[in-house]
């Protein structure tokens, strides 16, 4: 199949073209802000005694979902601290998500 006036050559670099930019565009946070959250988290749900070996998990699962809902970390963190806004009631939900998914509350 081929579309009046574009070659397939022409078609492929225009596909990578759109992947390179969207890829671009979804940033993950740096290696200091994903340590950083991981380790207040860890710290956080380690005061649950008997189920804190599944804190790690439960870490990791809430730092993979917001990332991908929230590449700009310092956005985030910013709207987090401003109770009624939609980004913090977003991170409330995959916090609680994750927290249901391992440890099954």
């Amino acid at each position: 199949m081929q579309i009046v006036g574009c070659g397939r050559m022409t078609l492929l670099c225009v596909g990578i073209a759109l992947i390179c930019t969207c890829t671009l565009a979804h940033a993950q946070w740096s290696k200091q802000q994903l340590a950083t959250f991981t380790d207040d988290c860890v710290k956080h749900c380690s005061v649950r005694p008997k189920d804190s070996h599944k804190c790690p998990s439960a870490c990791a699962c809430t730092a993979r979902d917001l990332q991908a809902q929230f590449p700009d970390y310092a956005a985030a963190e910013r709207e987090h601290d401003d109770p009624n806004s939609a980004v913090k009631k977003r991170i409330d939900a995959i916090v609680y998500a994750c927290r249901r998914r391992i440890f099954g509350d």
